[in-house]
């Protein structure tokens, strides 16, 4: 169907029949569709007739000043160089108007990538927060200040590369508003923005670790380090407050953003190649590789011991956790199952936690071979599947006619674009599917059939049966490649806590057996989660300074609904063991473990 524009709304609209779709060109370059609109300039995606390549076409709104800041930004923009910024390709005033052409960068800004897939692994994020300093150390090294780092302006390739973006807007921008002394005309944005800026101070490139401090804390959190309902407590915040950092940040992580976000310009790094080598010193803490050695903010020492229980150490354990035959042989098979780009997979396995590791280490780590744009989770209470995947790619409150088509549109990779690697849509179902959702998920297998979209689903033993047979029913059971984990038995879900818990804790908390054993109870028969009892019990044996892990741990574990962040949140009455275990009640299942436990 052709379509035409809307000049009153700037939508697009269907045409009638015969009638044929306006084309918009400007200079070489024919438009495609909009990206994104801002106070100064309206970004579109066209194509260059010429050079026959996609380019993000930047227009500016139109007006005398505009002429003047246009004219500016393509000159400061064109003075950089480096593969992290995104690069200027042409100016040009048309009709009376300064457009830009830019390269166009096909995975989207990291806010949105955050939104879809939740927030980054930490050693992730310091990798790419080191790229962003570097792409900072060249702008400063000319003498151009950003001014605006923040995540809608670091913009990520489809193969994982990251390019920060605005430079000259950011310099150009002033927003007006207003904190409890006087109107201030500010340059950026208020999440992100220096506490000099806030009180009308010209920025400088410590402006810019600040903001990337922030941006750091919004990659490992998913949140910025402020909120505020109004401008006012934000720039309070911003001016007094210290950003708090939950207990799962690695401490080498916390210790950089701390430095970057301190409110004195002269606490923080005295260059973006300081940053890039505390960023350096901070993963290979969290990798293990190094130590770090203490830095001071505001002339406080920084938190820099590693917990006995860290993030360092759970990535750890993970890792070593995997090497177990069991779980290296699922992985190995999922790796060849992704490996053949089938539209439509389903990995499962005893549960979602014990798939979950598998899955990050395939597809996450090492060379980026999948490029996941979104992450999407059904549970009990989830909407159904068509009106959640909507939702998760921000398409819509759906479900609407061909949404299936707009979902795997919107995960396509440009055509022409540069070289591409497969877009992965991650489904974890924590429910039975109804056959209209598997109806679904093979109509979506069904679009996106030889068009390097795949849509993997992770769920347990319990659901797989009734979604392969739904799926096979449907008669496109081609499209569909599944991969199972076997059930674990005793002794390996033994080895498996006991080797995770040797890694996580250094070797400082050790199991009983009928702990493991009330742990599998609770796991296998009451279908709670393996990750969460297991992360509960080190914390409450932590917590009460106890070296072994009893059911008087599993059962402290199991009270605590949610993840335990530190000792000071566990319960009080699962702080000190009791002088009399186990209660009477607790006997006779304990006994009944025993019995079955395998000789």
């Amino acid at each position: 169907m052709t379509r035409r524009r809307d000049p009153d709304t700037d939508r697009e609209r269907a045409a009638p029949r015969g009638t044929a779709a306006r084309v918009i060109r400007v200079g070489n370059y024919i438009v495609e569709r909009r990206l994104g609109t801002g106070g100064q300039a309206d970004v579109f995606l066209a194509r260059d007739v010429v050079l026959r390549r996609l380019v993000a076409l930047k227009v500016l709104h139109r007006g005398s000043s505009q002429d003047v800041r246009g004219l500016e930004e393509a000159r400061l923009i064109a003075t950089l160089d480096h593969p992290n910024i995104v690069r200027l390709y042409h100016v040009e005033r048309s009709e009376g108007v300064w457009y830009m052409a830019m390269e166009y960068v096909d995975g989207g800004n990291l806010e949105l990538r955050v939104a879809r897939v939740g927030p980054l692994e930490p050693v992730h994020a310091m990798k790419s927060a080191y790229v962003v300093a570097d792409a900072l150390a060249h702008a400063h090294k000319i003498g151009v200040i950003h001014r605006d780092v923040k995540p809608q302006n670091l913009l990520e390739t489809r193969a994982g590369v990251l390019k920060l973006a605005d430079f000259g807007l950011a310099g150009l921008r002033t927003e007006s508003l207003e904190n409890t002394a006087r109107p201030v005309r500010l340059v950026g944005t208020p999440q992100y923005l220096a506490p000099e800026m806030w009180l009308g101070e010209p920025a400088s490139a410590k402006s810019d670790m600040y903001g990337l401090g922030a941006t750091l804390y919004f990659m490992l959190t998913g949140q910025p380090p402020f909120q505020a309902k109004n401008v006012r407590d934000l720039r309070a915040a911003h001016l007094e407050e210290r950003p708090l950092l939950p207990a799962d940040v690695p401490a080498a992580a916390a210790e950089v953003i701390l430095r970057c976000m301190a409110k004195n310009p002269a606490d923080r790094p005295s260059s973006a190649q300081s940053l890039q080598e505390e960023l350096a010193d901070a993963v290979g803490t969290v990798t293990g590789e190094r130590r770090r050695g203490r830095r001071t903010i505001g002339g406080r020492a920084a938190p820099a011991e590693v917990a006995v229980y860290s993030q360092q150490s759970r990535l750890t354990a993970d890792a070593a956790a995997l090497r177990l035959p069991v779980l290296a042989q699922a992985r190995e098979r999922l790796e060849e199952t992704l490996a053949q780009t089938p539209p439509l997979v389903v990995f499962h396995g005893p549960s979602p936690d014990t798939l979950r590791p598998i899955l990050r280490s395939v597809v996450d780590v090492g060379q980026r071979r999948f490029y996941v744009a979104a992450r999407a989770s059904l549970g009990p209470q989830s909407p159904p599947l068509g009106a959640r995947l909507l939702e998760q790619l921000h398409l819509g409150q759906g479900p609407m006619p061909a949404w299936h088509d707009r979902v795997v549109s919107e995960l396509m990779p440009e055509a022409g674009g540069s070289p591409t690697v497969p877009t992965m849509m991650e489904i974890d179902l924590r429910r039975s599917i109804t056959p209209a959702e598997a109806t679904d998920l093979v109509e979506l297998g069904r679009r996106a059939e030889g068009k390097s979209v795949m849509f993997l689903v992770t769920c347990d033993t319990a659901v797989a049966p009734g979604l392969l047979s739904e799926m096979e029913a449907s008669g496109y059971g081609f499209l569909l490649r599944h991969v199972s984990m076997p059930e674990l038995t005793d002794n390996e879900r033994a080895e498996y806590i006991r080797t995770w818990t040797y890694h996580a804790t250094g070797d400082r908390l050790r199991w009983t057996d009928d702990a493991i054993r009330l742990l599998r109870y609770f796991e296998v028969t009451k279908r709670k989660s393996l990750s969460r009892l297991l992360h509960n019990s080190i914390l409450v044996a932590l917590g009460s300074s106890t070296r072994l892990l009893t059911t008087w741990t599993v059962m402290g574990a199991d009270v605590h609904a949610e993840y335990i962040q530190s000792p000071a949140d566990i319960q009080p009455a699962w702080r000190q063991r009791p002088l009399v275990w186990p209660r009477e009640d607790l006997l006779p299942t304990l006994l009944a473990l025993r019995s079955s436990a395998p000789r």
